[in-house]
């Protein structure tokens, strides 16, 4: 009957017979289907023409945003930004000429710079419609409103890309086989996908606008973790139970993969916060972190918490949480936020969505994870308002094939170096990134308070070198295959002052040098540490003069009523004799 052809098709809202046998899913007034023809979506804004905005400073870019490593034609860059689902794409000449163009591909070029002359952006060679910058600047041109939702699911068929934009789903090139975790390299242009008889890597061509076919990385099994920064791959090594690291930037194997840690189990879960190096993942249900650089190992004791199983994990690495999908004691599944210490837990839901979860991620305020069910694979999208609501769980996307693994691919899914260092700062307004540095800065009208951080009044400013203190409020971020860490070379970190603690507490403190501030004059600095130090001078002298005097007096009254003290107890000693005497006597 009509109702049993209705379940059979799972539609997310209702059902229309279009003949006595057939029937098709409908969405309400606002909604469209998705590319699964079961799921109602929001209907997508139209990606418009890149739109030209204006001639902007360069030198944002260059150190914050991606830049290809070819030069490309204008249509390229394009395709290359519009790939990368970015907002906008900043296109550069190369060398100045217009012959060949670079690429930046980002969603907050035009907030972080600066506009220039119109005339230093120049026609491109191959379409001199069109403007493809000049030396330092560049032709910034608009491609969408915000960024679409695109994932990566690895599938029993192979990876495939669903994109929230065009409502479709593509297969990856060259990617046909059981795949059952992938792996997300962003600011390369990266895709790692792990399958029989291992790891492998894809990169994305912008002359072909298409990922080329994989190369083998690694025998890996289970489990993979991309650290984007240090250029790592985290994963079991096939045939044994070691945890290694794996350099992707070796192609020809000259390294032999580094042994991290051994285990006795199967991994059903394993990220990486590049940043503090610290590996989680989850062994036969337990959730536990890995220093790398240290190698130590913490076990979380989630019992108190009444966790009695942890099954699925994400990281927002920029705000230090561990995001999980674990089992209650009650046998409830459960969806749960803490940071990385395991002190702050909230659960954000306990609804049945969570049941069976084959994958978790996260993207700010947006919670993406994938059940199994005996109707098919679903994924659903929860918005943190700031818990996962259920009138805020939607369904995206149905699958009757296996779907084994999902990764966000967003923009600000993995910070880059400058990001991150930003978001560590808490500028109260602004932050200016110049190659490996970044500082706050303030809008017009505005300098920077004693602590570089808070923005306030000129006109309230009591401090009128603040503006100069600025230029040594920078943060230096420093990436070597041994180690990342950041120096802070804030002066107010040398004062005890609430607003530096707090600052200077956000820091990583293990990978965390303090270095002495740049181009800043000490000579009031110096004759203030002499007035000190001769003061010092003078109130230990005068210290020790008053111990001596006291030491004096006190022997001078001492030595004289030591001698009267020993005279009466003489006499004393002396009237007992004799009482003792006149008693013999008496006897």
């Amino acid at each position: 009957d009509k109702e049993m052809i209705c379940l059979q098709l799972f539609c997310s809202h209702s059902c229309k017979m279009t003949t006595p046998f057939i029937a098709t899913c409908t969405c309400p007034d606002g909604l469209v289907l998705g590319p699964d023809n079961t799921t109602c979506l929001e209907k997508p804004t139209p990606k418009k023409d890149p739109q030209d905005i204006g001639c902007y400073t360069v030198s944002y870019s260059e150190s914050r945003l991606y830049k290809v490593h070819h030069p490309l034609s204008w249509e390229e860059c394009i395709n290359l930004c519009n790939r990368r689902s970015s907002v906008y794409a900043g296109i550069q000449a190369e060398q100045g000429y217009p012959t060949y163009n670079f690429v930046f591909c980002g969603n907050d070029i035009k907030e972080h710079s600066t506009t220039a002359n119109s005339s230093l952006c120049l026609p491109c060679m191959d379409d001199k419609t069109r403007l493809c910058g000049g030396q330092n600047t560049l032709s910034l041109y608009q491609l969408r409103e915000s960024n679409p939702l695109v994932l990566y699911l690895a599938t029993e068929s192979g990876l495939k890309i669903f994109s929230t934009e065009s409502l479709s789903t593509e297969a990856l090139t060259g990617s046909s086989s059981p795949t059952t975790a992938v792996g997300l390299s962003y600011w390369e242009d990266d895709i790692f996908s792990l399958s029989h008889p291992g790891i492998s890597r894809f990169y994305y061509s912008p002359f072909s606008d298409m990922y080329i076919e994989s190369t083998l990385v690694f025998e890996c099994a289970s489990s993979v973790a991309i650290d984007w920064i240090n250029k790592y791959i985290y994963c079991r090594r096939q045939g044994d139970s070691y945890l290694i690291e794996i350099d992707w930037t070796d192609w020809t194997r000259q390294k032999s993969p580094r042994i991290v840690m051994s285990f006795y189990y199967d991994l059903q879960d394993m990220e990486v916060d590049p940043f503090a190096r610290k590996l989680f993942f989850v062994e036969n249900g337990q959730l536990s972190r890995l220093s790398i650089y240290e190698n130590l190992r913490i076990e979380y004791d989630y019992e108190k918490l009444h966790l009695k199983k942890v099954l699925k994990i994400a990281l927002d690495v920029e705000h230090k949480f561990v995001y999980l999908i674990g089992i209650e004691n009650d046998e409830n599944h459960c969806l749960i936020r803490t940071d990385y210490e395991f002190k702050q837990m909230r659960v954000l839901n306990n609804e049945d969505h969570l049941t069976d979860p084959i994958s978790l991620d996260v993207l700010k305020q947006d919670v993406i994870w994938g059940v199994k069910s005996d109707d098919g694979f679903f994924v659903y999208r929860c918005e943190l308002t700031p818990r996962c609501l259920k009138d805020n769980i939607q369904r995206i996307y149905r699958s009757s094939e296996a779907i084994y693994d999902i990764k966000i691919y967003h923009p600000d899914k993995q910070p880059h170096n400058a990001m991150y260092l930003c978001s560590r700062l808490q500028c109260s307004h602004n932050c200016s990134v110049t190659q490996d540095q970044v500082s706050c800065t303030c809008p017009d009208g505005m300098s920077l308070s004693s602590d570089n951080v808070t923005c306030q009044d000129i006109t309230s400013t009591t401090n009128p070198t603040s503006v100069e203190q600025s230029e040594t409020s920078k943060v230096e971020s420093k990436t070597t295959t041994e180690h990342y860490y950041y120096a802070a070379s804030f002066p107010h970190f040398l004062m005890s002052t609430p607003s530096t603690a707090v600052v200077h507490e956000e820091l990583p403190q293990e990978y965390t040098k303090a270095a002495p501030p740049s181009n800043v004059d000490t000579s009031n600095e110096t004759s203030d540490r002499l007035a000190v130090i001769v003061t010092c001078v003078v109130g230990i002298l005068a210290i020790v003069g008053l111990l001596l005097f006291v030491v004096w007096r006190t022997k001078h009254e001492f030595i004289p009523n030591l001698g009267n003290s020993y005279a009466q107890n003489l006499q004393l000693e002396l009237t007992h004799s004799n009482v003792a005497a006149f008693d013999n006597v008496s006897n």
